[in-house]
């Protein structure tokens, strides 16, 4: 008898700290989850008005959001990954000094959104496109008239660690002037990027932007090695007008895995040397351009190659999908007997 009730003792005994073990288990997978979840779950919106002169200053709302031409720089400099930043309609400046290598540095998980009045509470409250521009500009002594002109920012964006939860939407990146060799790439003179996970860009204008060497509105990635095999890029619903470089005028896209460009529009760009005064995309793997018009483009000054519109340099396997192509040229050559308007060098098209 004694036996057999120490037998049940031990059989309670063993039962009850099993399920201490598993409530204990329980609550640790259910306090992991929650730091993982708050670890991951940060998102703040951080509000940018260039006219604003009243308020706290500290972006908390429209009320009290950061002011002045320097506003973004403010959001920018709090800014987390997961947060969104809304800009209010005006003009930003990377500095307000002369300092051209100071830019706006967009980084991993961070949306900027322009376009706003400054009274609404989510982007799709915005109003209709160009009616309230947020306009990011490299001007910095205010003298530009068709280009870069005095004193121009060298980058006015650079994207730093941008992944595919980094977003700009709906701003006008222009004056940025690409153009000194000892001090940074003289590529990207509106946005630079190098050895990023993925640029995503929607709804944006690259205006009069300058470089040296390649990709004046956007120079993608311009490096090299395994890690930018992985690159994805997407630009959707944007326009390219009056960017000039010795190749890609409007946008340079180098040696993406996967690149992905609708809905756009590419006027009035200029390249220098090889084409691609519209769209040049160097060595990717696949590349999709859809929907898109590539018009009045100028290759000049005896550019050696044609694909004055778009030049394919080595893309693996390149889809071009109801797309105008039309009236680009080469030092005043019309594009009908020598391919000036789509150029392919190697791979499937």
């Amino acid at each position: 008898m004694g036996q057999r009730l120490h037998a049940i003792r031990e059989r309670t005994l063993c039962s009850s700290l099993y399920n201490q073990m598993k409530n204990l288990i329980r609550l640790s997978s259910t306090l992991s989850t929650a730091l993982l979840l708050a670890t991951f779950a940060h998102s703040e919106v951080h509000f940018v008005s260039a006219g604003l002169n009243t308020g706290a200053n500290n972006g908390d709302s429209w009320a009290n959001a950061y002011q002045g031409s320097q506003g973004l720089q403010s959001a920018l400099a709090v800014a987390q990954a997961g947060d969104q930043i809304y800009v209010a309609q005006g003009v930003y400046k990377p500095t307000e000094t002369s300092s051209r290598s100071v830019y706006f540095e967009w980084r991993a998980g961070i949306k900027i959104y322009g376009g706003f009045m400054g009274t609404e509470s989510s982007p799709d409250e915005r109003p209709r496109k160009g009616t309230a521009p947020t306009i990011l500009s490299g001007d910095l002594d205010d003298n530009d008239t068709l280009w870069p002109t005095g004193v121009n920012s060298l980058h006015v964006v650079v994207a730093v660690d941008t992944d595919a939860d980094s977003l700009l939407d709906r701003l006008v990146i222009k004056g940025g002037n690409s153009n000194e060799f000892s001090i940074t790439p003289t590529r990207g003179g509106g946005l630079y990027s190098e050895q990023v996970e993925a640029i995503r860009i929607r709804d944006c204008e690259f205006i009069q932007n300058y470089a040296a060497g390649f990709g004046a509105g956007i120079a993608a990635n311009r490096g090299g090695g395994a890690y930018l095999s992985a690159l994805s890029v997407e630009v959707l619903d944007c326009e390219f007008r009056g960017n000039s470089a010795d190749k890609g005028g409007g946008v340079y896209v180098d040696a993406p895995a996967n690149a992905r460009l609708a809905r756009n529009r590419f006027y009035f760009n200029f390249a220098a040397s090889e084409g691609g005064a519209g769209l040049y995309v160097a060595l990717g793997g696949f590349v999709e351009i859809s929907h898109s018009v590539i018009a009045w483009n100028q290759s000049f000054l005896g550019a050696s190659k044609a694909g004055t519109g778009i030049f394919l340099d080595g893309v693996a396997s390149t889809k071009i999908i109801n797309c105008t192509v039309a009236m680009n040229d080469e030092n005043g050559t019309s594009q009908s007997s020598q391919g000036f308007g789509i150029f392919s060098n190697g791979g499937a098209t």
